[in-house]
């Protein structure tokens, strides 16, 4: 595949010409191995309609329906583009604005969503700021014990009320430990589609993990998310005009920057089966 550009000195990530591979009859193939082998994917120099973005994700996976229909989209394409976007007016942040904890999309599916698409129509400057941490290279760092521990148990993803929102410690909702063991449980080490192994952890720490009570649950899930973001091969990057990011929604957590509130922004995302 024509211009290939790592975007880390530890293999996390590679930058691809979009206008090279989405010329390519074989582009699912070739992202598909760059997805293998570094886990994350930049398209650059991409100009998209919501049809042709829906097209390229197609190629890649079962697309999922967004949860909610922008009214900007009103073609087909418009079922399975979540639209983030913002005029620009100045104004108090809203909660659209606010930045994300460390998480997986779609957690409450099962199986896991397999790749998430973000498209940077028009993202703000100094905004979708991206972390990740590679939680296939943390499974395999782990101790020995820890990783044995891990093997055999489940975690809840509980319906959060501020969802991945990155709030203020004084403004997080407390949730009863009850409500922490609902939800959608998916075993902490998880399989991708070539067999490696995962953690596959909730994205607020105060779940419960199934068969340990509240204390345990805290202990064991603080020790591996420390582990993981110690481990796990970190790395931000920042989406400029025309890029799309696509990443391994599986094998790799996330978080999100604020928005500027004052700065325009039009960015389209799509997950897929």
């Amino acid at each position: 595949m024509e211009t290939a550009v790592t975007l880390s000195a530890d293999s996390l990530g590679v930058w691809l010409d979009g206008r090279h591979v989405l010329r390519d009859p074989a582009v699912a193939q070739g992202v598909d191995h760059a997805l293998r082998t570094r886990r994350a994917v930049v398209l650059g120099n991409v100009a998209l309609d919501a049809d042709g973005f829906v097209a390229l994700a197609a190629l890649l996976g079962e697309l999922r329906p967004t949860r909610v229909r922008h009214p900007s989209l009103g073609t087909d394409a418009g079922q399975y583009i979540f639209v983030s976007a913002h005029n620009g007016q100045a104004g108090a942040a809203r909660k659209e604005d606010a930045g994300h904890i460390w998480h997986h999309d779609y957690t409450f599916a099962m199986p896991l969503p397999r790749l998430s698409l973000l498209y940077g129509v028009n993202p703000p400057p100094g905004g979708s700021c991206n972390g990740f941490v590679d939680l296939a290279a943390a499974y395999s760092a782990l101790p020995h014990a820890l990783k044995q521990q891990a093997d055999t148990l489940s975690a809840w993803h509980y319906p959060h009320p501020q969802g991945v929102d990155d709030l203020p410690a004084q403004s997080r909702a407390a949730v009863p430990w009850d409500q922490r063991n609902q939800g959608t449980l998916h075993p902490l080490v998880g399989r991708d589609t070539a067999g490696t192994p995962f953690l596959c952890l909730p994205a607020h720490h105060d779940s419960g993990v199934q068969g340990l009570d509240e204390g345990a649950s805290a202990v064991l899930l603080g020790d591996l998310w420390r582990h993981a973001l110690a481990s796990g091969r970190p790395w931000d990057y920042e989406l400029a005009k025309g890029e799309i990011l696509i990443w391994d929604n599986q094998a790799l957590a996330h978080r999100r920057s604020p928005w500027p509130i004052d700065k325009e922004r039009l960015l389209w995302f799509i997950s897929t089966k």
